[in-house]
Formats: structure tokens, sequence, C-alpha cells
């Protein structure tokens, strides 16, 4: 994901070590507001007192060749759940994770990915910019290949998003949208788990007139 510019300010007095209004507890403010402590991975660059902060380079490396590795190594439910955690996803049990799929480059913390979920072929999921922040993928979604998923989002527990649409608001459970933007054409009964046949699945969509 490319460098987003972010014009922080500081909530609170300086002297309590208060937080950056835009990034929350992941950017606390020293007294004099003239420093930052960065967290994991993240890759805003901060204008504060005039100066400019950006990720730290060995952390941010890391991150990035934990990602690269993640996209192109076998292993959907075991080696690329692991090296996307050790980048630092929130990631719960039995996630299906495809082949190429880029989740949120600098800042991985804020990305969650419940139990259950599975991620399709080349899924982007993009989880900031300015001051939207985080995308949330709840129990049992699938993603469908080459989804992408824009900052600010829940996409909830069962829904389906088919081939190619792009997320930029909320999903309601058992829902299942398609376009773009992802608009709901379909409510779901059955979510599509990795024991469930196409046909049971399709018995239990009901469209949306």
């Amino acid at each position: 994901m490319g460098r987003f510019l972010f014009t922080h300010s500081i909530t609170g007095s300086a002297a309590s070590g208060e937080i950056c209004r835009n990034c929350g507890p992941a950017h606390a403010a020293d007294a004099s507001h003239g420093g930052v402590t960065p967290e994991l991975g993240l890759e805003c660059v901060m204008l504060l007192k005039g100066e400019r902060m950006s990720e730290r380079l060995l952390p941010g490396l890391k991150n990035r060749i934990l990602q690269v590795l993640a996209r192109i190594a076998p292993g959907a439910t075991t080696t690329r759940v692991r090296l996307n955690r050790w980048r630092g996803v929130n990631i719960g049990k039995n996630v299906w994770i495809g082949y190429d799929a880029i989740i949120e480059t600098s800042c991985p913390h804020l990305v969650t990915i419940r139990d259950r979920a599975a991620i399709g072929i080349r899924v982007t999921i993009i989880a900031h910019n300015r001051e939207q922040q985080g995308v949330v993928i709840e129990e049992d979604v699938t993603l469908g290949p080459g989804v992408i998923v824009l900052p600010d989002v829940t996409i909830g527990r069962g829904a389906i998003v088919t081939a190619g649409s792009v997320v930029t608001k909320s999903v309601p459970p058992k829902t299942m949208v398609q376009g773009n933007p992802a608009q709901p054409i379909a409510t779901v009964e059955i979510p599509l788990g990795p024991g469930v046949s196409l046909k049971e699945f399709a018995k239990g969509l009901r469209p949306i007139r």
C-alpha cells in the first residue's frame, strides 16, 4: 500500500502522555510533543511539530518479507496463516487464506480475521487511509477471488462477498454482496463453510428484491 500522509494533533495535556488523535494508542506523544513511539509495523508518515517520522527500517523490512512469503507460500490454513500472524494480523481459528492475498501492508495489526473465515485468491485488504482505520472480518465470512476491502469496514458473520467486488462500507451478517461498490443481493441462511456443499449453500440463498 502506498504511503499516506497524516496530520496529527494531540489530545489532552502533553505532560500527561496523551495520544495522537488519528492513530490512537499506537503513537504516544512525549511531554514535549516532539516525539512519537511507533509500535509494530506502522508506516503512517507523521507531521508533528513539523517533523516527519516514519516506520522504522528493520521492523518495516521484516514485515514486508513476511508479507511476500505469506503471499506465495503453500499452506492456506497453515503457513500463510502463521506468517500473517507473525506480521501482526489478528487471526482466529480455522482460517483459510488464498494464494497472493494482500492483507494490509504497513499496519497489519489493524486487521482482524475471525474463526472459519475464508480469504480468496488475490484478495486485497486495505485497513488505513487517513482517519479511516480498521477492518474486521467476522466468523464464517467468505471473500471471493479478487475482492477489495477498504478501511473502516466490518463484514458481518456468515456474509459472502462475490468475486471481484469492492467493499466500501460494512456488510450485515448473513448477507451476500456483489459489485463495485458492493451491494446486497441475497440473504444467506447457510454459511459457505468447508463442510457445506455448493448445492446446500445455494438452497439457503434468498434473493433481495
